[in-house]
């Protein structure tokens, strides 16, 4: 364009005056080309600048598309987002830091943030942000944990963060500030350490309750034999059975123990949930006072993988608690419902971790006195109860938490004070048909106890004692070992001297497994008795080792192991080996 320009100017003498035209003559020639160049130049603005507006509109539209895009980005995003100026005014919020509040962007921008409603509920995080935003000022990223509550009124714990901006100078233009909700993370961190917590006390319980059950097998040895000697005397037998008594409820509570402790041991078969909760509230009816009443809502007859026995424990439980929470009312209701739930979607926020698979909703309620926050969140924990001294040991709910998940179950609950309870168990739902056909058993007499001889294995002196003297009395020749090694020394010398073989299980340098699965290989066709106060292994060890023939829990009554002795010795051989 430049050079069109020049060319024109110095060629405008060549045709200025142009065939003589009358009048051009009287005009000098610099003013024709003044004013020629006048009107190029003219011509020349107005192209460049219609140019140039094209080109501003066109960066316009792409800044006004860019910022669209960060807004929608912005506004989006899960994150609490906000623009700050370097002294901590905030000029720009996003939806999920305004929604956290309940507040609209025109109330909060100008404002210091730490004025805001985020942070106006403490004047410690106050000072903390102030601090940090002096620090991001100077381009140092910050970040603390801080407590905002929401406009339910519910503490949320945030992560959040001060960002400095920085020019192509290196200086900083404006801050950014994020925050991450972390409330759900660390609800679940915090169940974590709770279970965590749970586990190391079952463990410790059940190494405590395997060695008093030790105890315990002792105290029923002798008082079976006391039992045998005591006659007529009418005394002693009262004396007896107030003993009897005693150690029986610390066997139930050793049971407890032991079931809080251990993971998944017990027998599991195909459950119908809606004929134990039948049961269950039979049992309940005939004890409940007339004041309360009962609404039972059955509508699942769907099966679970589970142990009858347990789950029997874990309903019987919830519905005493709940009528001793509505014991000092007039009136109460205590509310049971049973359902099956298709999809475990909607229930997701209330149970983190659930299947995505097939339930059986088991709802436990009550009118009675409620809890608070504060209770609610320690009515698991093992050996707290909020009833008073002598009236409960604390592992009621703590042992319904480990049973339930133990079966691969949920358990959570609402409660109020003054209004009352909800506990909702989920169960997960197995495809199962029941097999009405009835079960054959075979059958056979059993030898003469004088003519079976039984080695009896302990390394507790009082329990071989105890049952040596029992099996005695009954009639049966016992040889009693409390080296496991000696034992199986004696039996590889003269294994057809010994009809049968009854070992405990925690033994120093070989236990009850290894010792029962050598007598197996040395003699296939011995029936063999594994007992045991505390083993987590049992449901592995049936599995993996069905030639050991009877599993008994500790302690065991005298004559409940008369009884397994015969039984055993009344099977055909194929099915002992």
């Amino acid at each position: 364009m430049k050079w069109f320009l020049l060319l024109f100017f110095f060629s405008i003498p060549t045709y200025a005056n142009p065939q003589g035209l009358a009048g051009w003559e009287q005009i000098p020639a610099w003013v024709v080309q003044i004013l020629l160049f006048l009107v190029v130049v003219t011509v020349f603005l107005f192209l460049a600048t219609r140019r140039l507006r094209r080109e501003i509109a066109k960066k316009i539209a792409e800044l006004r598309s860019n910022e669209t895009k960060f807004r929608a980005l912005f506004d989006n995003s899960a994150q609490l987002m906000g623009l700050l100026d370097r002294d901590g005014t905030l000029r720009a919020s996003n939806f999920a830091a305004l929604s956290l509040i309940g507040s609209t962007e025109e109330k909060v921008v100008g404002q210091k943030i730490w004025e805001t409603p985020w942070w106006r509920h403490s004047i410690e995080l106050q000072e903390e942000l102030r601090q940090g935003i002096e620090r991001a000022d100077q381009g140092e990223l910050v970040q603390f944990e801080a407590t905002h509550v929401d406009h339910s009124g519910k503490s949320r714990v945030i992560d959040f963060y001060l960002t400095p901006v920085k020019n192509e100078s290196g200086h900083v233009d404006f801050l950014i500030s994020f925050g991450y909700d972390m409330t759900h993370l660390k609800e679940v961190e915090d169940r974590d350490r709770h279970l965590q917590k749970m586990e190391a006390i079952g463990t410790l319980a059940g190494g405590i309750a395997h060695d008093f059950n030790n105890i315990l097998a002792a105290m029923f040895g002798y008082l079976d034999l006391a039992a045998l000697e005591e006659h007529d005397n009418v005394n002693l037998h009262e004396s007896h059975d107030e003993i009897r008594n005693a150690a029986n409820r610390a066997k139930d509570l050793v049971s407890q123990i032991l079931t809080f402790s251990r993971k998944g041991t017990a027998d599991r078969s195909p459950v119908k949930l809606s004929s134990v909760v039948t049961e269950v509230m039979k049992l309940i009816r005939s004890s409940l006072p007339a004041s309360i009443t009962m609404d039972i809502r059955i509508n699942s007859t769907d099966y679970i993988m589970a142990n009858s026995t347990q789950i029997h424990q874990v309903i019987m439980n919830l519905c005493t608690n709940a009528w001793h929470a509505m014991e000092t009312q007039n009136s109460g209701l205590l509310s049971v419902s049973l359902r099956h739930v298709s999809s475990a979607v909607d229930l997701q926020d209330l149970h983190p971790g659930l299947q995505e698979q097939e339930y059986v909703e088991l709802r436990i309620s009550d009118t009675g006195s409620g809890m608070d926050g504060s209770t609610a969140e320690k009515i698991f924990n093992p050996f707290y109860t909020t009833k008073e001294q002598g009236k409960g040991t604390g592992l009621g709910l703590s042992l319904v938490h480990t049973i339930i998940t133990s079966h691969d179950g949920v358990i959570s609950l609402q409660s109020k004070p003054g209004i009352g309870t909800i506990f909702t168990i989920l169960f997960p739902k197995i495809d199962y048909i029941p097999d009405d056909e009835p079960v054959q058993k075979l059958s056979s007499i059993a030898p003469a106890n004088n003519t079976v001889h039984v080695m009896i294995v302990d390394d507790e002196s009082m329990i071989v004692k105890s049952s040596t003297r029992f099996l005695e009395h009954e009639g049966f020749t016992v040889t009693g070992f409390t080296d496991s090694v000696e034992a199986l020394t004696a039996f590889e010398e003269t294994p057809e001297k010994y009809s049968v073989v009854v070992s405990d299980m925690t033994m120093p340098f070989l236990d009850g497994v290894e010792l029962l699965g050598a007598i197996k290989q040395i003699s296939p066709s011995v029936p063999v008795i594994l007992c045991s106060g505390f083993n987590q292994r049992e449901q592995e060890l049936r599995e993996q080792m069905p030639q050991i023939n009877r599993f008994l829990q500790k302690p065991i009554a005298m004559n409940q192991l008369v009884e397994e002795i015969r039984e055993l010795m009344a099977l055909p051989t194929e099915e002992i080996s």
